[in-house]
């Protein structure tokens, strides 16, 4: 009697856009090429050779920038890059100071850089749970946090699993039906236990009438949590204002996504998580202990006692930070900001994030964000058919070396295709990972193991260089959409 095991799905096929043009290059550079030469030729027809030759030159060395490309960014994106940063230090902008000593108004703590205008309000939902909503008004956007707890593969069958996961896809996809989610940010964050809540859970159930014995093992027992790990898992859904009134008015938003959120927390049951609203306080009090990560304690004591007066959305931020190309210096810690450059590249399993989603003793603190875009129905079958029929022209226009690559992603984009016919859309992802620890000649090491943790999970990832408080404020999840900020014109992409 033989028995055959059930093989386990594999994920990935993962795949990037790109406008293919001429001879291998993308759009843009095709189209200055294009330009350059009917430039050229014009200038040896009216002037002669040598100005011919020379426009010629300066034409190559224009398009040279663009073509070329080396950790996913083109020379003019570098350059732009590098003058602003530059730009920054010069005008004393990488520094940030606030508080009762600074210049900001109200000599509050408010957060740094494009979260500085944000707001919190809080509403209720239809299920009457209180929930905080963040508005960023140069965008219009706002932002729901749900604390999430999900449940663990330990005791789970493998069929279990393979239904969560596909759960989870399903619901990713449902999000292309709202046309007003900007974004799903998923963080995960592991970070020292204080023992704080264990210890206030432990007392409050001490009766003032029990033995002195039991109460002293209670009292003993609470102290066990300090020095453990915590994880905490959370879900952010950005909402766009979609009408006219929504953008104006606060209140009109908050209605709206009042009424919608007990589905969101139903259908992240079948994905075997269970979801709630994140009030005010909460958020105020992840934020806080993020920037500064001695008043832990002091966060987890107010949250447990009720006492969240001084948990304010203007007092958040950091008193000091202090950017520099790849670390952020930030009231007595030290942050390091990677971002995925590129996904894996083989089929994985269901379990190939968990070395870099669990605890490690060498990373005191560390924050996994992944930001999930999702389209629309529409968009994503004018993506898919956008992206194949450029893997076409690839495929026809390369040259011998570059051959094999477009032939293997005309082949990826081909299973898309028939992936989106089946009724699948396409959700763009990216991710930020920030290392945390408040011993600064513990940096390297961090950033050592940092490595080594994604290169486990096959993640090609870069530091983020010159932009790590941004980055550091979008891995938060708290809705910093990074693309929704960008500085640097979408044609120096290539």
């Amino acid at each position: 009697m033989t028995t055959t095991e059930k093989a386990r799905p594999r994920y990935g096929n993962f795949s990037y856009p790109r406008s293919a043009g001429f001879f291998g290059l993308t759009f843009w550079p095709s189209i200055m090429l294009i330009v350059s030469v009917i430039v050229a030729l014009l200038t040896f027809l009216i002037a002669g050779p040598l100005p011919g030759l020379i426009v010629m030159v300066v034409c190559a060395a224009a398009i040279a920038p663009l073509a070329l490309s080396w950790q996913g960014r083109t020379g003019y994106m570098w350059a732009v890059r590098k003058i602003q940063a530059a730009q920054m230090r010069r005008r004393g902008e990488h520094l940030y100071r606030s508080g009762p000593f600074s210049r900001l108004p109200g000599y509050t703590y408010r957060l740094p850089g494009g979260m500085a205008s944000s707001q919190l309000y809080e509403g209720e939902d239809a299920w009457q749970y209180r929930f905080g909503m963040i508005r960023l008004p140069q965008t219009g956007e706002c932002t729901v946090v749900l604390s999430c707890s999900p449940s663990g593969d330990e005791l789970l069958s493998p069929d279990q699993i393979d239904h969560f996961v596909a759960a989870w896809g399903s619901w990713l996809a449902n999000l292309g039906q709202h046309d007003d989610i900007g974004a799903a940010t998923v963080t995960i964050e592991t970070l020292p236990d204080t023992g704080q809540r264990l210890r206030s859970e432990q007392l409050r159930l001490i009766s003032p009438g029990a033995p002195p014995l039991a109460a002293q093992i209670m009292r003993e027992s609470a102290e066990m949590g300090r020095g453990t790990w915590q994880l905490a898992a959370r879900l952010a859904l950005t909402f766009k204002a979609t009408t006219g009134e929504r953008r104006r008015s606060p209140e009109a938003q908050m209605l709206e996504i009042a009424g919608r959120l007990p589905e969101f927390y139903q259908t992240l049951e079948a994905c075997g998580v269970a979801a709630n609203p994140m009030t005010g306080a909460q958020i105020c009090g992840f934020v806080r202990r993020s920037y500064e990560p001695s008043a832990q304690e002091m966060i987890e004591d107010a949250l447990t006692s009720g006492d969240t007066a001084t948990l304010r959305w203007d007092s958040v931020g950091p008193s000091m930070l202090k950017a520099s190309s790849t670390l952020l210096e930030h009231d007595g810690a030290y942050s390091h900001v990677t971002a995925m450059e590129v996904a894996p590249e083989a089929t994985l399993t269901e379990d190939i994030l968990r070395r870099l989603l669990s605890a490690h003793p060498e990373i005191p603190r560390k924050r996994v964000a992944i930001v999930y875009r999702p389209m629309t129905i529409g968009k994503s079958s004018r993506e898919v058919e956008s992206d194949y029929r450029d893997a076409l022209n690839a495929l026809r226009t390369s040259n011998r070396t570059k051959s094999a690559d477009a032939l293997l992603r005309e082949r990826k984009l081909a299973k898309v295709r028939d992936d989106e016919a089946m009724g699948h859309i396409l959700v763009p992802f990216s991710m930020l990972i920030t290392a945390t620890t408040e011993d600064p000649e513990h940096v390297p090491r961090m950033r050592s193991v940092l490595d080594s943790l994604t290169a486990s999970a096959r993640i090609q990832t870069r530091p983020c260089y010159d932009y790590q408080s941004a980055a550091f404020a979008a891995g938060l999840g708290i809705g910093f959409i990074l693309p929704n900020h960008v500085t640097i014109p979408t044609a120096l992409g290539g």
